[in-house]
C-alpha cells in the first residue's frame, strides 16, 4: 500500500471512529444519519481529489446493519 493510500485509510478510519454511534441514545441525540453520511461522502470526494485516487469503496453499518 502506498503513503497515500495508508493515509487516505488513516482518514477514513478517523472520520469513523469520531462519529458516536451508541445504540441507547434518544434519536435526536445526534445529527441524522443522512446528515453524517453526507460529510464522510464529501470527505472521501476531497481526499480522492487531493491523493488522486480514482475511486474507493466504504461499507456503512448503520443500526447493525
Amino acid at each position: 500500500m502506498t503513503a497515500p493510500a495508508r493515509r487516505l485509510a488513516a482518514c477514513f478510519a478517523a472520520a469513523l471512529i469520531a462519529a458516536p454511534v451508541a445504540a441507547d441514545r434518544e434519536p435526536h441525540a445526534q445529527p441524522p444519519i443522512a446528515s453524517r453520511f453526507d460529510a464522510l461522502v464529501s470527505l472521501a470526494e476531497a481526499r480522492m481529489k487531493e491523493y488522486g485516487v480514482p475511486g474507493v469503496a466504504l461499507g456503512v453499518i448503520a443500526d447493525g446493519k
